[in-house]
């Protein structure tokens, strides 16, 4: 139970980071304040690091979870579909964007989330 809590907490956290650190690139109108493509490199660099550190302290504080490659593959992906789920009631309907236009901005981005999930078990292991 404890480590489903924890998986849980991660995946949100994982989601809401890079969420809250984009408020600042947006104007009170609600439209992008900066380039399209500094935008998506800071949302990518803050996905990256968030993960990163929050998976490293998933696994460390749960060596149990980090046993094996399906096991990183399933949390990995996961807490990826975590991230899609929350997206479908903010991130589309807020930017009023088809969702082919979503999977190819924003949902790709969230293999980064499988990969480092991979790394850091491993690292832990």
């Amino acid at each position: 139970m404890k480590t489903t809590l924890h998986f849980l907490l991660i995946s949100f956290l994982i989601w809401v980071i890079p969420f809250v650190a984009s408020f600042p690139f947006f104007g009170r109108d609600g439209k992008l304040a900066v380039s399209f493509w500094v935008f998506k490199l800071v949302m990518v660099v803050v996905l990256t690091l968030s993960s990163f550190f929050l998976f490293q302290w998933f696994y460390t504080a749960n060596p149990q979870a980090a046993v094996g490659i399906p096991n990183l593959l399933l949390l990995g992906l996961g807490a990826a579909m975590i991230s899609i789920l929350f997206d479908a009631f903010t991130v589309i309907p807020f930017n009023k964007m088809p969702v082919s236009q979503y999977a190819a901005q924003v949902a790709s981005f969230y293999v980064l989330i499988v990969i480092i999930s991979l790394v850091t078990g491993t690292r832990t292991q």
